[in-house]
């Protein structure tokens, strides 16, 4: 007799959405966690760095504004990145 494995409901919605489910699997959480700061706080560094390239003299007052765009655009791209991504691992953001 074959037994077929068990569908979670997550899986087929995940699946409609294009999300990825199968690929690359952490075995040390705390290796997953120190990846993900260091890659944090270098994308916030890179993206103070950018934005004061941008906005230099009289634009220097919208700075943090700069920042901020480069952050939420960062997110949003990263996000649709790692959820329709085919590939097991894939890091995307906002670059010169």
């Amino acid at each position: 007799m074959v037994t077929q494995p068990s569908t979670s409901p997550w899986r087929s919605v995940a699946a409609a959405l294009g999300v990825q489910t199968t690929g690359y699997r952490p075995t040390r959480p705390s290796a997953e966690i120190t990846l993900g700061l260091v890659s944090g706080v270098d994308f916030v560094l890179w993206s103070y760095a950018f934005a004061s390239l941008l906005f230099v003299g009289g634009l220097s007052q919208y700075l943090p504004l700069g920042v901020t765009g480069i952050l939420a655009s960062s997110a949003v791209i990263a996000t649709v990145v790692a959820l329709t991504s085919r590939y097991p691992v894939r890091v995307a953001g906002v670059e010169e």
